[in-house]
């Protein structure tokens, strides 16, 4: 890929800043372009996933990944140090009776 093409495909990736989807698999597609072409053999990455249920219950993972490389291929994954906070999530977390419809609102 040359820099012009990798610079198209950034600029294209602010064009969809008001749609996150769209906006996140452009940054990552630019992402994974530089990554190729930067040959790195090795990557180390933080990941945080954070879960609100509908009845206001939280939960929130968190973990590490390793990943080696060979070329753009992930040739060997390890995730690691696993951390949950809150407690788990139950099935009545997720019914949507649970909660008044009046007094509910969106986290902030």
């Amino acid at each position: 890929m040359t820099d012009k093409q990798m610079t198209e495909m950034t600029a294209s990736a602010d064009h969809f800043d008001n749609d996150a989807y769209s906006g996140t698999r452009m940054r990552d597609r630019a992402l994974n372009a530089a990554i190729i072409r930067a040959d790195i053999s090795n990557s180390y990455e933080a990941w945080t996933l954070d879960l609100v249920a509908a009845s206001g219950a939280t939960c929130t993972l968190s973990w590490y990944a390793f990943r080696r490389w060979n070329r753009s291929q992930v040739v060997f994954e390890h995730h690691y140090d696993f951390v949950q906070r809150g407690g788990p999530l139950t099935l009545n977390d997720f019914r949507f009776t649970a909660v008044d419809p009046e007094g509910f609102r969106l986290p902030s």
